[in-house]
């Protein structure tokens, strides 16, 4: 006599002794990073949509979640959304420097795709931490105490004639070099017109980003405008800012697209495998 429940541990031992199929799950990669761009671009919108409306006009009374949404200062989402985005596309070059190191005679190569990842990667160090402004508040310190002690030299002097922030002349040579060979080097690398094209103008956005940031390092850049127009003196600053912000954010979308898109390019065809233990 056939007992309840007998025949569901039968079906449940053959089933686990059926051989294991992979699942394949097809997608379309292009399709993938154009909704990608649009959303990140979407985003991008929505954080300065929230510092106009919270930080800018106090729609939300709380000095904490203004902060929070405030594009201009560290700490904010926005400066943690910046620095992720730019730590993505250094880990995206990195994966193109494996699929290019797997190529034969391929080291100088994997060099230069070495050097783009170090400068997007040091960028998102940068960015989240600060180090520019850090290293540029102590040498500008250590140079103001050598000149009142009567030791300044000539760097004393450059920093002084500077008009800008002092990180500016002592970071940016070294800056624009990484951001020169990467625009040379994505250039050769590049098969599509369309992928060099966003690398220039991703580029292209971090120096007006860096000439914005330039403006606001002088002395009441922004006096005159001000008082033509009758402004709080803190408007126009912001929205310097704000704008500086959203600039380099844009920039850093048009690079990731590229990149990923040169990623899609090597490997024509990306496949995740995982394995369980038997």
């Amino acid at each position: 006599m056939h007992e309840p429940g007998a025949s569901d541990g039968i079906g449940s031992e053959a089933s686990l002794q059926r051989p294991a199929l992979p699942v394949e799950v097809n997608l379309d990669g292009r399709a993938i990073l154009r909704t990608l761009v649009v959303g990140l671009l979407l985003f991008e919108a929505l954080l300065v949509y929230f510092d106009i409306v919270v930080t800018y006009y106090e729609a939300l009374p709380h000095p904490p979640l203004q902060d929070l949404c405030n594009l201009v200062i560290e700490g904010s989402l926005g400066g943690w959304f910046s620095s992720v985005q730019t730590l993505v596309i250094g880990l995206v070059v990195v994966l193109v420097l494996a699929r290019v190191r797997a190529e034969p005679g391929s080291r100088l190569r994997v060099v230069g795709w070495g050097i783009v990842a170090f400068f997007f990667i040091y960028m998102a160090t940068d960015d989240g931490a600060a180090i520019h402004e850090a290293v540029a508040t102590a040498f500008e310190d250590a140079e103001i105490a050598a000149s009142a002690a009567g030791q300044g030299g000539i760097a004393a002097r450059v920093l002084h004639a500077f008009p800008s922030y002092p990180w500016q002349i002592l970071f940016l040579p070294f800056l624009g070099a990484l951001g020169a060979f990467t625009v040379v080097f994505s250039f050769r690398e590049m098969p599509r017109r369309s992928s060099r094209t966003l690398v220039a103008a991703g580029l292209l956005c971090f120096v007006l980003s860096v000439g914005i940031d330039f403006i606001e390092g002088m002395e009441t850049p922004y006096e005159r405008l001000t008082a033509r127009f009758a402004l709080h003196e803190d408007t126009i600053p912001h929205f310097s800012g704000v704008i500086e912000e959203t600039i380099e954010n844009v920039g850093s979308t048009l690079l990731l697209s590229a990149f990923l898109g040169h990623l899609l390019e090597l490997c024509g065809d990306v496949r995740l495998r995982i394995r369980t233990r038997p």
